[in-house]
């Protein structure tokens, strides 16, 4: 609902009253939060830096600041605070928060780094850092608060047209004493966002107990990453880095056995979200490149012969894959992914791809199928997928297709084929929803229902960013 915004902070003020309230979300134009109430054992905040009605709320009472476990700090992309503003604010000493947008942030900021400092139970953080002004305050809100975090998610830099050409690298060794007890982290950076590489493959490498790492960093090379020790306890791994065809890098093969070494290191990985490396020489405008698994266009990737580089140790616990394969590079063999549940498949036009996957992961679930050329015929793939008797989410070949049209009402048969098929995405209008494919004991007829997204549970399509 659009509420005003007086009325949305009266519904704030009064949260804590109704003692069998469990949870409320709240949305409006300007404002995003979920609050749970005080009473509850957890209690989680999302929204933007700059609404000073939450920070102002949370400051009123200690214990309100205590009860956090999760704190998400949004700072959208058309927001970010300019450098001049960090140097006047420095300089001049500035009180007035009127100048402009970029100074009444700052107070906000600030804030938000002292209710950072009373966050004694945090232990998830998601926030920005786009310079290290910014990260030496919630650093410095993360000491005094006391609290050790187990989960988190940072933005690195400023936007493309916000960098300067004196702006000195971003260092994460300011963070790291904060960040050796982690069990997950994510670091998203910005395109050529300057990052001091020593530094930030430093901190991971004292990181002992990650469990979940995901990197996409345009700025750092996978040669970079690979000097790095091993995670005894990593579990998931999403890599999306910058070229390896540096002169002084060596070949493809050089980098497939370390690759290799790489993994065997790492035998307990149960998700691997692995998109190569982009190829040199790959020019994008910023407007291509947005802080998520899809930033970067499929044909500006150096593609790797999985097989080669997954020993059997790590592919046959893998319940998650996302990988980019060609034709003379799929190289699994029969049930090598047994395990595999779930998978986002980046593939070329050969259909001979789509069947060798078949037949290493016959008890695939979830399949999304990402074609850079897509001249194959539906009924061919829908042919080849035949075999999976477990497939329930099938994302990607259908997406242009309407059910209500001739072509798509024809595909219906087709679908219904398929033993535990329940979920495809189609065109509905000029969007594209999940229609749900009604079971045989709900239907007279070939039918089904499309869901818009609020319908689905989250957790549903976690993994589907590309679709929906």
């Amino acid at each position: 609902m659009n509420f005003p915004p007086e009325l949305f902070l009266h519904i704030i003020h009064q949260i804590d009253q109704p003692k069998d309230l469990l949870s409320l979300a709240l949305t409006n134009r300007i404002f995003c939060t979920t609050i749970i109430p005080d009473h509850m054992d957890y209690r989680q905040i999302w929204c933007e830096v700059d609404k000073d009605e939450v920070w102002n709320h949370l400051l009123e009472q200690r214990s309100r600041c205590q009860a956090i476990r999760t704190l998400i700090v949004d700072n959208s992309e058309k927001r970010y605070i300019p450098r001049r503003c960090y140097d006047e604010f420095k300089s001049n000493n500035i009180s007035d928060p009127s100048p402009g947008l970029g100074f009444r942030r700052m107070f906000s900021q600030q804030k938000f780094c002292e209710a950072l400092s009373r966050m004694s139970n945090l232990r998830t953080l998601k926030c920005a850092l786009s310079d290290e002004d910014v990260a030496k305050r919630v650093v410095n809100g993360i000491s005094r608060s006391g609290c050790v975090l187990d989960q988190f998610e940072v933005v690195v830099g400023r936007r493309l047209e916000d960098q300067e050409l004196d702006e000195s690298p971003f260092r994460f060794e300011i963070m790291s004493p904060h960040l050796n007890s982690l069990s997950k982290f994510t670091v998203y950076a910005q395109i050529f966002a300057k990052i001091d590489t020593k530094s930030m493959m430093q901190t991971l490498s004292n990181m002992p107990n990650l469990t979940y790492l995901k990197l996409t960093c345009p700025t750092i090379s996978l040669p970079q990453f690979l000097t790095i020790g091993r995670w005894p306890k990593l579990k998931a791994l999403t890599l999306q880095l910058a070229s390896l065809k540096d002169e002084e890098d060596g070949d493809d093969g050089t980098y497939t056995k370390h690759l290799r070494a790489f993994f065997t290191r790492h035998p307990r990985l149960e998700s691997l979200d692995f998109y190569g490396t982009l190829l040199p020489g790959c020019m994008y405008d910023s407007k291509d490149f947005l802080p998520r698994l899809t930033a970067f266009r499929n044909d500006y990737y150096q593609v790797f012969p999985i097989g080669t580089i997954l020993p059997i140790t790590v592919s046959r616990n893998l319940t998650h894959l996302t990988v980019f394969v060609a034709p003379e590079r799929f190289n699994l063999k029969p049930g090598a992914l047994n395990a595999l549940k779930s998978c986002n498949l980046h593939c070329d036009k050969d259909i001979r791809i789509l069947q060798d996957f078949v037949n290493a992961a016959p008890n695939i679930q979830k399949l999304c199928l990402h074609y850079r050329r897509f001249h194959l015929s539906l009924s061919d793939i829908l042919r080849c997928l035949m075999s999976l008797t477990k497939l329930t989410y099938l994302l990607g070949p259908l997406n242009n297709i309407s059910l209500s049209e001739q072509q798509g009402a024809a595909l219906l048969p087709e679908l219904y084929k398929f033993p535990s098929l329940s979920y495809i995405d189609v065109k509905v209008g000029n969007e594209r929803r999940c229609a749900r494919l009604l079971p045989n004991h709900l239907r007279k007829t070939m039918d089904y229902e499309v869901l818009s997204l609020s319908e689905l549970r989250p957790d549903e399509f976690l993994r589907w960013g590309d679709f929906f």
